[in-house]
């Protein structure tokens, strides 16, 4: 059975460091259950963005999350408006969508 393809969903714009810290912890945890792993940060941290406009961006980042299996949001992703299209698009495609509750327990950071 091949590894199950996650795109993480999560607020960005107006997030201190832009969230860079969430995306990759829910990334570590993510890979230790044997999942492939996107996010806007990775995906960006492997182009030289200058000459991109925001919307070309979005558009490489919705390229790849329709080729995910399922779509993890994190916490107030609601407050980000590309988090918020990046879902919508999800559900329009009938991609299941869920919080990284479904993988990380809330109360796991807490031990």
């Amino acid at each position: 059975m091949p590894k199950t393809k996650i795109y993480l969903a999560g607020p960005i714009q107006g997030m201190s460091g832009q969230n860079y810290n969430e995306f990759r912890l829910a990334e570590d945890h993510l890979k230790k259950l044997g999942l492939t792993v996107v996010h806007a940060h990775s995906l960006l941290d492997s182009i030289d963005i200058g000459g991109f406009k925001p919307e070309d961006l979005l558009c490489l980042r919705i390229s790849e999350m329709v080729m995910c299996h399922e779509i993890i949001t994190l916490k107030e992703w609601e407050r980000d408006p590309d988090a918020k299209r990046e879902v919508e698009i999800a559900r329009l495609l009938g991609k299941p969508v869920d919080t990284i509750i479904k993988y990380i327990p809330a109360d796991a950071n807490k031990r």
